[in-house]
């Protein structure tokens, strides 16, 4: 969303990507999210703004370093007061009030913007039904310069484990590299290698029809210009085709709509286009209809396909 800075589009980014995992069958997910003003005022309050950089990519790597490597990398860049401080804050507490009052105490932050955008979105989310779906997590930092607002990272509830499958935040300078004119934005991104992973490891991967509906057969002897005569036809009938590319063995040309869950394959050789006739073969009940003329074969795909 761009153009306008509010928590309504924040809030609207992420529970637009909790629906959409469960749409797709990822099932119940958790938003993991924060504020990078909550933790900027922080660094403040410790000093330790010229540091902001590094920091925000130690916590950033909290959930795979653990908390004690946390501390040693911390104790490297700041005084162990503000360590432990710093570690406070990014804990979560035991309810999304409770942590908000932490990292407001911490960060004297209860006047901030950052914090009534938290508020904001807090409200709104258990005025929805939703505030299961959302976790105030101060850990989540995003650890790249650009975000500047709310920053999030998306869990599944059966594979928490996996990690993010979908993360994003508020970048309201980022056009700043690309124009004069400033332009609020907020937006998330989906890890679709994880997530296809994750899905496919709690065996919710569905299989899918292949979106064509007929492979024509490529065949040595047959201008390419007939094969193609045959597809533009059939597709004015509402059909999706495709034409094999090359004159390759028939049986190549088979295990290719096989493999891709193509229904249907038409055969068009030498001696067919002689005859004004095509082979249908239907690889899903492994029946064939030869010798066909041009008008019985179109009727017997749309026939086959269920678009007559």
């Amino acid at each position: 969303i761009i153009g306008v800075d509010s928590p309504c589009a924040d809030l609207e980014i992420m529970l637009m990507m909790a629906e959409c995992m469960n749409t797709i069958g990822a099932g119940a997910t958790v938003i993991h999210f924060s504020h990078r003003g909550m933790f900027n005022t922080l660094l403040k309050e410790l000093g330790a703004t010229n540091l902001g950089a590094e920091i925000l990519r130690i916590v950033d790597k909290r959930a795979k370093i653990g908390d004690e490597e946390v501390k040693k990398l911390l104790l490297e860049l700041i005084p162990a007061d503000a360590a432990t401080v710093l570690r406070d804050f990014i804990t979560p507490k035991s309810d999304n009030r409770a942590t908000l009052r932490n990292m407001a105490a911490l960060a004297a932050a209860e006047e901030t913007a950052p914090y009534h955008r938290i508020q904001d979105i807090l409200d709104a989310a258990e005025e929805l039904g939703m505030a299961g779906v959302v976790y105030l997590d101060p850990s989540i930092t995003r650890g790249l310069d650009y975000y500047t607002g709310i920053v999030f990272e998306t869990f599944l509830n059966d594979l928490p484990e996996l990690g993010s499958v979908c993360s994003g935040g508020r970048y309201d300078n980022l056009t700043g590299l690309f124009m004069k004119e400033p332009l609020s934005g907020v937006g998330a991104s989906i890890g679709l290698d994880r997530l296809m992973a994750g899905m496919e490891e709690l065996g919710r991967l569905e299989k899918r029809h292949s979106s064509t509906d007929v492979l024509i057969i490529m065949l040595d002897g047959v201008p390419i210009d007939y094969c193609h005569n045959i597809a533009r036809e059939l597709r004015r009938q509402g059909l999706a085709v495709e034409v094999y590319p090359e004159a390759k063995k028939i049986a190549v040309q088979f295990k290719y709509a096989e493999t891709r869950d193509i229904p249907l394959v038409l055969i068009v050789g030498p001696d067919e286009k002689a005859a004004g006739t095509v082979n249908l073969k239907d690889l899903r009940s492994r029946k064939s209809y030869n010798g066909l003329d041009l008008t019985e074969a179109w009727r017997k795909v749309l026939t086959l396909m269920g678009k007559n």
